[in-house]
């Protein structure tokens, strides 16, 4: 006597059952082992510190700040870069745009790395001077839900502009993290320069 088990569809329903569970077992230990390759499991986080660039022993009065978030695996770092003064000429004095990058694992031009309690994170970057990378390792407290504390940073950055420009050297600085936790910044220049709209 034939049963509901012995039934062709049902048969084949449940075959596509099996099927299913034991593919999303395989792309599961297939991920799995990919992000062991690469690093531990990147937490969810957004961390933000204000840096400075040094130059040959040179501080630049400049102020950077950094933030990177992380998000089911999927990062993004941004940077304003701000106090970096120029003169507007003709008795005008000093003033500053503020200067806006991103980079994105999304587009590819940052990896990020969980190793330990720390993100190592690279960018990457291109232009007509030449080619550059920056290196940095934001080390955080652990948190379950959001990594939020930041508590030690370190970061350099590298360009080779010597096949460009001739100079026969590569162009290296390093990031100085302010040194508290909040930090009150006096500005170089008072004035910042901000565009509208306008034809002026």
């Amino acid at each position: 006597m034939a049963t509901d088990r012995d039934h062709p569809a049902l048969n084949g329903y449940r075959a596509m059952q099996v099927f299913t569970i034991v593919a999303l077992g395989y792309l599961a230990s297939t991920w799995n082992q990919a992000l062991a390759q690469r690093g531990e499991r990147i937490p969810d986080a957004t961390l933000e510190v204000g840096v400075r660039q040094q130059y040959d022993g040179k501080t630049d009065p400049g102020v950077i700040i950094l933030r990177l978030d992380c998000f089911k695996q999927r990062c993004t770092l941004t940077s304003v870069t701000i106090n970096q003064c120029r003169s507007l000429g003709l008795g005008g004095g000093e003033a500053f745009a503020p200067k806006i990058e991103r980079a994105s694992t999304d587009e590819g031009n940052l990896t990020v790395r969980s190793v330990g309690t720390a993100f190592e994170v690279e960018e990457r970057s291109s232009s007509l001077t030449g080619d550059g990378f920056t290196k940095y390792r934001f080390q955080y407290m652990p948190d379950k839900n959001l990594v939020t504390h930041l508590v030690g940073f370190t970061g350099g950055y590298v360009k080779d502009s010597s096949a460009i420009l001739g100079l026969g050297r590569v162009l290296a600085s390093e990031y100085i993290p302010l040194p508290k936790s909040v930090n009150l910044i006096p500005l170089k220049c008072t004035s910042v320069i901000v565009r509208g709209v306008g034809n002026q």
